[in-house]
């Protein structure tokens, strides 16, 4: 089985923005160094693979002009379907929000038991690729 969270890329480091300080432009700088192939798309025109990427982040000011609050939309394609039988492409999105403000990071993505992971040249779904989503 397959924690998906840890298959987010560098998803590990997101805790280095609750205790990073700097202004809008070190941020976005950051974001940049960690994730150099953001696509900044909507999740609707991003070409999804079975590779997680950052496809799009949103930096928010407070009324004080700081950084109070980033959000993060990844995607990937896994698998959706039944055990020793043929699974179907299904984009699968995580959304994650740093509310640097209060401490907390939230995400969210559907909860599903019938995920595995992506693999284009072979959908047979077998217990070892199940994903489990946490």
């Amino acid at each position: 089985m397959v924690d998906f969270y840890s298959r987010l890329s560098n998803l590990s480091t997101l805790w280095i923005f609750y205790a990073f300080s700097g202004g809008l432009n070190s941020y976005e700088n950051k974001i940049k160094e960690k994730y150099p192939n953001c696509s900044m798309k909507n999740i609707l025109d991003y070409e999804n693979t079975g590779i997680s990427n950052l496809i799009e982040y949103d930096i928010i000011k407070n009324q004080n002009n700081q950084v109070s609050k980033i959000t993060f939309t990844f995607s990937s394609f896994l698998l959706q379907g039944n055990l020793n039988e043929n699974g179907e492409n299904v984009i699968f999105p995580v959304f994650i929000e740093l509310l640097l403000d209060e401490g907390f990071i939230i995400s969210r993505a559907k909860a599903k038991s019938t995920l595995f992971e992506f693999d284009d040249d072979n959908q047979f779904l077998i217990s070892d690729d199940k994903i489990v989503v946490i």
